[in-house]
């Protein structure tokens, strides 16, 4: 297979994607904890541009997906979204290309802090270390 690079300017290349006019195409996608919001955004029907990032059309794990966001179970969803990684790999809609981590560091009184997909952090995370 031959491959053409074509480089151009931010805007025009969303707009680009955003109509499908594409073979191939590389995007940055984090989002925060549950993975419902990632594998909704990534791999659900109703995900399309602009409202998600479902740039294949890819429709492979709907009625998974919908039955792990609507119950509370938690290791009945991990098992779910588990299925749905295994199918997504199979059907191979995309490929990752890589895994962003962060480390973070803080200092007394602060004992530990829950980082997000964006090197944020959400304050209801910290947590001090009780008075000596």
């Amino acid at each position: 297979m031959q491959v053409t690079l074509e480089g151009m300017e931010a805007t025009a290349a969303f707009d680009r994607r955003n109509s499908f006019n594409f073979e191939v195409t590389v995007a940055s996608v984090g989002r925060p904890g549950d993975p419902n919001l990632l594998f909704t955004d990534l791999f659900h029907s109703s995900a399309v541009p602009p409202g998600g990032s479902n740039y294949f059309g890819y429709a492979g794990v709907d009625a998974i997906l919908e039955e792990a966001r609507s119950i509370s179970d938690p290791d009945r969803r991990a098992q779910l979204y588990h299925e749905a990684h295994v199918q997504i790999m199979e059907d191979v809609p995309l490929i990752p290309l890589s895994l962003q981590t962060f480390i973070g560091a803080w200092r007394a009184p602060v004992a530990s802090v829950v980082f997000g997909t964006n090197n944020n952090f959400w304050g209801e995370t910290i947590q001090l270390r009780e008075s000596q």
